[in-house]
């Protein structure tokens, strides 16, 4: 059983769908389907049902998909013991999900480098579900978003919130006013999100608000990425919602930014981390929490 096998074993299982497992281990399909099937011929059973109404796991491949996360966490385990006895620095692992750039997040990493330059940051992007999946397995310490879908064994603690900002053709009438309401901008013009599986987090936040107020909004064709989304406000298709911190650094002559006034229109970003995790960098994970929501 080969360790490859295990993490594309690993990303069907969560996928749930050939493309996009393959997309998510970096393989084209041929050779993913190949690696299953080897996998299923080598433990004798089946591990997934093929249908036309899609893949699912078989009880097997559920038992699998257990055993296969301890054992990639037991590689990253022995990694980083490996690591440390050969003198490499510590490193404090971050991953970033549903295209997290915030001003606010760099100021935040520069302060940690200043205040703990012993213990470096490794940071990469990860889509939300893969983030996850890295936790579980410990390939990364924490990860930072707008929220994950509920997942056994994983903690979310909030950092901080931003105000919620409109995105509005320069165009539309509402792209003079000083401030709106979240009902008032949701009336006006189609939305633009982006799509549920992208940006999972950042979409459950902004909707709950919405329910909140028995609001069902029309909704434009969703994109992958909020620079996506602003370039379609650009275009005239729709309005859409984003923290002030984005605002930021996606602005452009073709949308005007307009904060919302309601008392409850933020969005919060959050540290997730492994539950139960007790290491020599538990210590490092809570101080870098207590950082980010110090910050001002």
């Amino acid at each position: 059983m080969e360790i490859r096998h295990l993490r594309y074993f690993l990303a069907l299982a969560e996928e749930l769908h050939f493309g996009r497992a393959a997309a998510r281990a970096h393989i084209e399909q041929s050779p993913l389907s190949r690696s299953i099937t080897q996998l299923e011929q080598e433990l004798g059973v089946p591990l997934f049902i093929r249908s036309r109404q899609g893949t699912s796991l078989t009880p097997a491949g559920e038992a699998l998909r257990d055993h296969a996360r301890d054992i990639l966490t037991g590689v990253e385990r022995a990694r980083r013991a490996v690591a440390r006895i050969g003198g490499q620095p510590n490193a404090l692992r971050i991953g970033l999900s549903e295209g997290l750039a915030q001003p606010r997040l760099s100021e935040l990493f520069q302060c940690w480098h200043r205040k703990y330059p012993d213990m470096q940051l490794r940071i990469s992007e990860l889509p939300s579900l893969q983030q996850q999946e890295a936790l579980l397995t410990e390939r990364i310490d924490m990860g930072l978003s707008f929220g994950a879908a509920q997942e056994e064994g994983l903690i979310v603690e909030p950092l901080w919130a931003d105000r919620i900002m409109a995105a509005i053709p320069r165009a539309h009438p509402l792209a003079q006013t000083k401030s709106l309401t979240l009902a008032s901008a949701a009336a006006s013009c189609s939305l633009v999100f982006c799509h549920t599986r992208l940006k999972p987090g950042l979409r459950m936040q902004i909707e709950a608000l919405l329910r909140a107020r028995g609001i069902s909004p029309i909704l434009a064709e969703p994109v992958d990425t909020l620079a996506g989304m602003i370039v379609k406000v650009g275009a005239g298709c729709g309005i859409a919602f984003l923290d002030a911190n984005h605002a930021r650094t996606l602005q452009r002559p073709d949308v005007a930014i307009v904060p919302l006034v309601d008392s409850d229109a933020w969005l919060t970003i959050f540290a997730i981390t492994k539950d139960g995790r007790q290491d020599d960098l538990s210590a490092a994970m809570a101080r870098f929490v207590m950082l980010g929501r110090n910050m001002v």
